[in-house]
């Protein structure tokens, strides 16, 4: 049986039969989410240099009282759910975190809207301080002020006032329309709680830095997107919100926040289908084809390609999806439903050889296809068993594997990769 089910139930029992528990619960929250408007709008000239008040006491005292629960009983329930490893981050074994994330599976599941909506929000605040206070701990108000006002009106952030705005109006409804139904379906799994908890924490994340790159001159990965590294050009400049130090440019070739929100989407959802498609139906003619032109043992192609059902590869085909659009500049999901998807892989990183980022998606096959064989139990390591060119070919087979599912996944188009197969015949390597 699963801990946070059963924690959950605990709740439910008490608040649905005891409704002044559960307007005391309503208040409380409803309390915090009422200062931290008071405080922003007493701060607002800080912008998004602003840092809430974080509600320490009520969340981690208060609410786990009214609930009748402990710490350490609710750390139990998630440690339980979500593993050994998962509970050994700070984050994910906060006892903040964890009662709020309960709080938004009772509201989610008992049709709580107010409830759902204020709890994710107070979540979100701390969130939000975390990553303020890693990228731009100290953050000057007129810096910053000028940064907002001179960015790309395609930036989120440009559409609201500070992060209370920006959290309450935007992340709370876009991530809860998202992610609700699965919580409600499995809140236990890792496609329910656990992974409204992680996006929020990366889509925060990437209001503050994305689009991590190699610079050439020092040789260290540097972050080109998001407000850290824009703030901290304007104060190497000098630059205040009275100044002209950084013009405004609408046509900045600067990565959009939406599409990296967009590609993070795409990658989430075809990842979803691929660790968990164990039904998955390898066609005939499929594996013929890559038998033929790759000289790749049949077997063993079919193993890699069922392999890749395995939730313990999520993290590394979703990053590594994430690379693939990166390099195609997927903009949007119709981008990859384009006829040129093929020529334009071929061209970025097929054909590409001494890219940062071309090395980590080899680096990357490479680590997923040594994982599928040593849960199938072959001992071969492909960098150290298979000559430089069957390598290559098999990297390329997975990626083809990988853009197959895209298309399925996006486009809704059943792509069997006879268009990849000219790649493999001419000698292409990955």
């Amino acid at each position: 049986m699963s801990g946070i089910i059963d924690v959950s139930k605990k709740i439910e029992e008490k608040l649905l039969l005891d409704r002044n528990l559960e307007q005391q619960v309503f208040f409380e929250i409803s309390k915090i989410v009422s200062e931290a408007y008071q405080h922003s709008m007493a701060q607002s000239g800080k912008g998004y240099c602003y840092k809430f008040n974080l509600p320490f006491n009520a969340v981690t005292k208060k609410l786990y009282k009214l609930l009748d629960l402990t710490n350490e009983e609710v750390f139990k329930a998630f440690k339980k759910d979500w593993g050994q490893g998962a509970m050994k981050n700070r984050m994910h074994k906060d006892p903040y975190y964890q009662i709020l994330l309960l709080l938004i599976y009772y509201g989610i599941k008992n049709n709580k809207k107010v409830i759902t909506e204020n709890a994710f929000f107070i979540l979100l605040m701390k969130l939000w301080n975390g990553r303020k206070e890693k990228f731009i701990r100290y953050c000057d108000e007129k810096t910053m002020n000028y940064v907002v006002a001179n960015m790309s009106k395609k930036f989120v952030i440009t559409k609201y006032d500070g992060p209370l705005f920006l959290l309450k109006d935007y992340f709370v409804p876009t991530l809860l329309k998202k992610y609700s139904q699965q919580i409600k379906s499995d809140p236990a799994g890792r496609l329910g709680l656990r992974r409204l908890f992680e996006q929020s924490w990366s889509r925060i994340r990437q209001i503050f830095v994305f689009n991590k790159q190699r610079n050439l001159a020092s040789g260290k990965d540097e972050y080109t997107g998001g407000i850290a590294p824009l703030y901290y050009q304007a104060k190497r400049e000098g630059a205040k919100l009275d100044t002209t130090a950084m013009g405004k440019n609408e046509d900045s070739e600067q990565i959009d926040l939406m599409s990296v929100n967009e590609r993070e989407d795409i990658a989430n959802d075809v990842t979803d289908y691929i660790v968990s498609n164990t039904k998955r139906n390898v066609s005939i003619t499929f594996i013929n084809a890559l038998y033929r032109d790759s000289n790749v043992n049949k077997e063993l192609i079919k193993v890699i390609i069922q392999g890749l059902a395995d939730y313990n590869l999520h993290k590394y085909i979703s990053e590594l999806i994430l690379l693939i659009l990166s390099r195609l500049n997927i903009q949007q999901k119709e981008d990859i439903c384009k006829a040129d998807i093929y020529s334009k892989f071929k061209r970025t990183i097929v054909s590409s050889k001494n890219n940062p980022d071309v090395a980590k998606i080899r680096r990357l096959c490479n680590t997923i296809i040594n994982k599928i064989f040593e849960k199938n139990q072959i001992n071969i390591d492909i960098e150290k068993n298979y000559t430089p060119p069957t390598a290559g070919k098999i990297r390329l087979l997975l990626l083809n594997v990988i853009l197959s599912d895209m298309k399925k996944v996006i486009c809704h188009q059943q792509v069997v990769g006879k268009k990849f197969m000219h790649f493999v015949k001419s000698g292409y390597q990955m």
